[in-house]
């Protein structure tokens, strides 16, 4: 007998790569997760439940099966609906999940799926626990494509059970700002507003500052630490009913408001609404099914604040990671016409940032101590730092008197032009500094020669430094990697940045200069409201060559969306940048486009590819 020597890859598991293949493209269209789980414990999809783009804290798993001759677990039965035989320890797993699980059934011939809600089924049929394997029944419609109202509703359902809320609600609260500036609505024209709506509830409500998160302290009130807003509340427990009628709640608002401002609502987490008796409890369980949100209220439309400024055009592939020498750009590429795009937005600076800004110039300041003393002394202070491991260096430029030498003891390795800097060990270092505290505990502070420079040394050598030692502006431009969620963006100072790079030897950076001139000229004249058309080309060193880069970058109009601005101007840059560095050709080899550029030397994920 023959034996091969190769593996062979049964067809079961052919099947199921290819059921589950099919599958999660179904979630991910409805703007899901569909995730594959690696580890295969009984489910195959990892999924969370997205509305209007906005995460919310439904999750739940799939366990997908291919209907075929090669499947012993799936069988069709006369009146059409299929029947799966499972081991009744994987059942149990599922009973026990915090999360509900769904039985999914692809045919591969139709290329439809079909699907139960098997946490359900088995709760439903607890006796048959008690056998080695369990059957269970799923119906032949409606199909899983045409479900995904149906999933939302028993995925919520399961929630609402595994709190064992007798009858839930939904509720949240909604606070009015106007922007720019984070300033709340005086008391009078919030009731002014009338929102109106025939879905929901709404009362009004007031809110300490001190019960919002952290950024919280960005929002600005006429009446003290409270703002005042709306609670709204659904008896229908259908979420995505409630986030379309709140968007159309929003949409009603009616206030006067001068060219460049524009409202917006800060929301709250929606929660099952608990009664008093529940809520003694279920202290364990957090009970929202969303994060903080906030809409806006622009050009007489109610649009999420994510959504104004972030979401990408069509045909560009998003950047899903970075490693630690990764450049630092959050990017996202069109493939086919070779250019990438960053989107950024404006929001207050927020207390975390203030913090960390705060100790890291305390670190700083505590790596060196400012010090004057005479040329004559150097040799001699030099020579007592020497067994603490630390030196005296000289500061240039500045002059306090002749013969006396200005500088500051620190560590071997303080290099503040090239910023190399170390940390304090512990509490005491951090507030005394690491040098200064290591100095007192020789004790050889008072026989050091000189003394303590001025302060006019400590701000020069945190100016070598750059912004980073400067106290933090009032709002930071970022990307969507570092949006916080609830807290409103300032559409008013958003920028994009339209990219091309490319591997070049010999480039004519002169004509460059010339074209991108006119470019700008041109831009300025399409982007109605804003001149803040910027433009540049720049030489980067690659691994093998080196790299041009191409960027134009713009602040979008208050009144349009990035995305909209995007589609206005892209047009005309495309011309420019094919004229410049044409795109390259199919199946060409040579020189590398904007997308393998950020891949490879930018070292980026995108996705499609597997994370490290």
């Amino acid at each position: 007998m023959e034996i091969s020597s190769t593996p062979r890859r049964p067809a079961s598991h052919i099947a199921g790569d290819v059921a589950q293949s099919a599958v999660a493209p179904v979630f991910q269209e409805w703007g899901w997760t569909g995730d594959r789980i690696s580890s295969d414990y009984g489910e195959d999809l990892d999924c969370t439940i997205f509305i209007d783009n906005q995460r919310t804290g439904l999750h739940f798993r799939c366990q997908v099966k291919s209907l075929g001759e090669e499947s012993h677990y799936v069988k069709t039965l006369s009146d059409g609906t299929f029947s799966v035989r499972l081991k009744t320890s994987t059942c149990k797993a599922w009973l026990l999940s915090y999360f509900p699980v769904l039985l999914v059934v692809y045919d591969p011939r139709s290329k439809i799926s079909f699907w139960t809600n098997a946490t359900m089924q088995i709760r439903e049929n607890l006796s048959a626990l008690s056998q080695r394997t369990m059957t269970l029944r799923v119906r032949n419609r409606p199909s899983l494509q045409e479900s995904q109202q149906a999933i939302i509703c028993q995925i919520q359902s399961f929630y609402a059970g595994l709190l064992r809320l007798s009858s839930p609600t939904l509720e949240c609260e909604v606070f009015p700002l106007l922007m720019p500036g984070y300033r709340a609505l005086p008391y009078y024209q919030v009731y002014e507003l009338k929102l109106a709506s025939s879905q929901l509830a709404l009362r009004s409500t007031p809110r300490h500052i001190d019960s919002f998160p952290a950024w919280g302290t960005s929002l600005h009130s006429l009446q003290g630490p409270y703002l005042l807003g709306w609670r709204v509340t659904s008896s229908n427990e259908d979420l995505k009913f409630f986030l379309e009628g709140l968007k159309e709640t929003l949409g009603t608002v009616s206030i006067p408001l001068k060219y460049n401002e524009w409202l917006s609502f800060v929301c709250s987490p929606i929660e099952f609404t608990l009664s008093d008796k529940e809520k003694k409890h279920h202290a364990l369980w957090k009970r929202a099914l969303t994060d903080w949100w906030s809409y806006a209220y622009i050009n007489s439309n109610i649009v999420a604040d994510h959504d104004y400024a972030y979401v990408a055009p069509n045909g560009y592939v998003r950047q899903i990671g970075r490693r630690a020498r990764s450049w630092e750009t959050f990017h996202h590429v069109d493939p086919v016409r070779d250019v990438s795009i960053q989107l950024f937005a404006s929001a207050s600076t927020t207390p975390g940032y203030r913090a960390q800004v705060a100790v890291h110039r305390q670190h700083m300041l505590g790596q060196f101590l400012p010090w004057t003393c005479a040329e004559c002394e150097v040799t001699d202070l030099r020579a007592l730092l020497a067994p603490l491991e630390l030196v005296f260096r000289r500061v240039e430029g500045m002059v306090e008197a002749p013969e006396t030498v200005l500088g500051a003891i620190c560590t071997v390795w303080f290099e503040p032009l090239s910023g190399l800097f170390g940390t304090a060990r512990d509490w005491e270092e951090f507030a005394k500094g690491s040098v200064r505290n290591r100095i007192e505990n020789a004790g050889i502070l008072s026989e050091l020669p000189g003394r303590v420079g001025s302060s006019k040394v400590t701000e020069h050598i945190l100016s070598m430094f750059g912004d980073s030692m400067r106290d933090p502006p009032e709002q930071l431009l970022s990307t969507e990697r570092h949006f916080t969620p609830g807290l409103p963006l300032d559409h008013s100072r958003r920028m994009a940045c339209v990219q091309r790079f490319r591997e070049v030897r010999e480039v004519d950076l002169s004509v460059m200069r010339t074209e991108l001139a006119r470019l700008k000229e041109r831009l300025q004249s399409l982007n109605e409201d804003s001149v803040d058309v910027q433009v540049a080309n720049e030489m980067l060193h690659g691994h093998n060559n080196q790299i041009i880069e191409l960027s134009v970058s713009w602040t979008p109009p208050l009144r349009q969306s990035s995305v909209s601005s995007h589609d206005r101007l892209i047009t005309t840059i495309l011309e420019v940048f094919d004229r410049l560095l044409p795109r390259r050709k199919p199946n060409s080899k040579r020189h590398r486009d904007t997308f393998d550029i950020l891949r490879f030397e930018g070292e980026l994920y995108f996705e499609g590819d597997r994370l490290y």
